[in-house]
């Protein structure tokens, strides 16, 4: 069977990676179904929504772009992709002001955040595929007629007639062993480190009001971001929406830690980093297990992405295709490229 010749096609995973192959799928005439086991789209292109009380009792709502808080685009085919979705005033171009060890303060390299928050892309990406959630798909049956997938204690009834994983690797290696054992030792390769992530808000102060972001050049934190000063982001006067990430060597050794003990150590840190006293009025803290910078990477794929048409089954993600979401982007812009013309490749 000819699988280039047809369109039912599942996709796993609802970040920047599945959304960009169902995009492209879905204008080229495929029938996408896209299934992810989160509540919403994006993976870690995500932005948490959160509600606080202040001391007068006023109810506030805060937004923190808690995964990827920004990219930016090198390649000329991501650049025109990028490009497109600016138009749709889906995309935002950010460049914020950074300050250095040194208190010295710049303008760090232009970026784009995905507007009004980070999950927008890919929600405008999937517009036209149908997408389940809360789906956690554990394993893939093929047969004759096709594949079917598995979701917790149900099959999913439709056959389709190819399946392309864009989850992250470690995740991908269950659905892969049974049917391409290859491919599954090669993702055990692929480890991702973990993150944590320390959303709040405090009382604004002066010591931080002339910056956007601070990228520390030691310690346990890497990243500090003043979310509510990005690009079409709510603000509350008297207050400021802070992003901040652990570094990944502080991340791994805390990888088990309990939620309290992770916030109260990053706010310290936070505190110690910045030389001042914070009032918290709302804090949280997020653990990305699968973050998306690698601590092995052998050579990429020559592909960015891992295909076999006779079965009808592809992968694709950051992990194939270089980190970062231009990585993940250009993995999915190849892998569907495959389905869409498979004479030309």
């Amino acid at each position: 069977m000819h699988h280039s010749l047809n369109n039912r096609v599942a996709i796993i995973g609802a970040g920047i990676a599945g959304a960009t192959c169902a995009r492209l799928l879905c204008d080229a005439g495929f029938e996408v179904e896209v299934f992810d086991k989160s509540r919403g789209v994006g993976g870690r292109m995500s932005t948490r929504r959160s509600e606080w009380t202040d001391c007068d009792g006023l109810i506030h709502t805060a937004h923190f772009d808690h995964g990827v808080p920004g990219f930016s685009a090198y390649s000329p085919n991501f650049i025109e992709f990028v490009k497109q979705a600016h138009e749709k005033s889906v995309l935002a171009r950010w460049q914020p002001r950074m300050i250095s060890d040194q208190d010295q303060i710049n303008d760090e390299t232009e970026s784009w955040v995905a507007t009004p928050n980070m999950s927008a892309w890919c929600r405008d990406l999937l517009s036209d595929s149908k997408v389940t959630f809360t789906c956690n798909i554990h394993s893939l049956i093929r047969s004759a007629s096709g594949w079917t997938l598995q979701c917790a204690e149900e099959t999913i009834t439709k056959t389709f007639d190819a399946v392309i994983i864009a989850i992250p690797p470690l995740q991908a290696t269950s659905l892969l062993k049974p049917h391409q054992p290859d491919w599954a030792d090669h993702a055990q390769t692929l480890i991702q480190q973990p993150h944590w992530i320390l959303m709040g808000v405090t009382s604004d102060v002066s010591p931080v009001l002339n910056w956007e972001l601070f990228r520390p050049a030691s310690g346990p934190l890497s990243l500090i971001i003043r979310n509510d000063a990005k690009p079409q982001r709510q603000q509350t006067p008297g207050f400021i929406n802070w992003v901040i990430h652990a570094s990944h060597e502080w991340s791994q050794q805390h990888l088990e830690s309990s939620i309290d003990d992770v916030e109260a150590a990053l706010k310290i840190a936070f505190s110690d980093t910045l030389g001042y006293p914070f009032n918290w009025h709302r804090a949280s803290v997020h653990r990305w297990r699968y973050a998306s910078d690698l601590v092995v990477k052998d050579i990429l794929c020559p592909d960015l992405h891992l295909w076999q048409a006779e079965l009808g089954l592809g992968v694709c993600g950051d992990a194939w295709g270089g980190d970062g979401v231009e990585g993940a982007w250009s993995s999915a812009n190849t892998l569907a490229s495959r389905l869409i013309k498979p004479d030309e490749l």
